[in-house]
């Protein structure tokens, strides 16, 4: 089934809390504080965290490392909050990653340079609640078994050809470009509340999608 987002964005009274946008089925662990240049540069400190987040199923949550929740704000959030795209993309692509079934949970980044998995395979879910992204994300003719990007910001989302076989959640996403997905294969897409905005042109293309 697809749920479409509505036509305008919610008020703010009937959209919830941030923090009910979470994961709720396992607390989450306050991830240590990096330092302003392992933020900032990436390297092999985010990559060795975010690997072993995959491999152990927890969940991190960077808003408890200050600043607000709301990816609206991100321009004040703080520096150990910040994730280069390139530490995500090692991670999840290493070889024998052997992940948990949770898959990489990550809350509350600022995203930094490009999320490109354009014909990768990823193997375990991606979750990526909360964040905020500087460039569009690129994921055509990706494979992967399913996608969270509840509550976050992006300038657009490339899943053009994409395969994922659980559910793509995008409730309450906030895109100023275009969400592409022509000829993707997914098994369920969750849009509610989500706000999406093009200057030009379409801001949600499903031209060819299959929904099991």
């Amino acid at each position: 089934m697809i749920e479409q987002p509505p036509t305008q964005p919610l008020n703010e009274a009937e959209t919830p809390a941030p923090s009910e946008l979470l994961a709720a089925d396992e607390p989450a662990t306050q991830p240590p504080a990096p330092s302003e240049a392992d933020s900032v540069d990436g390297g092999d400190t985010w990559v060795s965290r975010l690997i072993e987040a995959a491999r152990t199923g927890t969940e991190l949550d960077l808003t408890s490392l200050g600043g607000s929740r709301d990816p609206a704000e991100a321009d004040q959030w703080p520096a150990e909050r910040t994730v280069p795209a390139a530490a995500i993309r090692t991670a999840l692509l290493t070889r024998d990653l052997n992940a948990d079934p949770h898959g990489l949970r990550l809350h509350g980044a600022h995203i930094t340079g490009q999320l490109d998995f354009e014909n990768a395979t990823i193997p375990c879910e991606l979750a990526l609640g909360l964040c905020t992204f500087a460039q569009p994300i690129l994921m055509n003719s990706s494979h992967l078994p399913a996608l969270t990007l509840t509550g976050s910001h992006t300038p657009g989302l490339d899943l053009d050809q994409a395969t994922i076989k659980g559910v793509v959640d995008l409730r309450h996403i906030t895109t100023t470009g275009e969400i592409s997905a022509t000829g993707v294969t997914i098994g369920q897409l969750v849009m509610t509340g989500a706000t999406l905005t093009k200057e030009t042109g379409v801001a949600l293309n499903l031209a060819g999608a299959t929904v099991d």
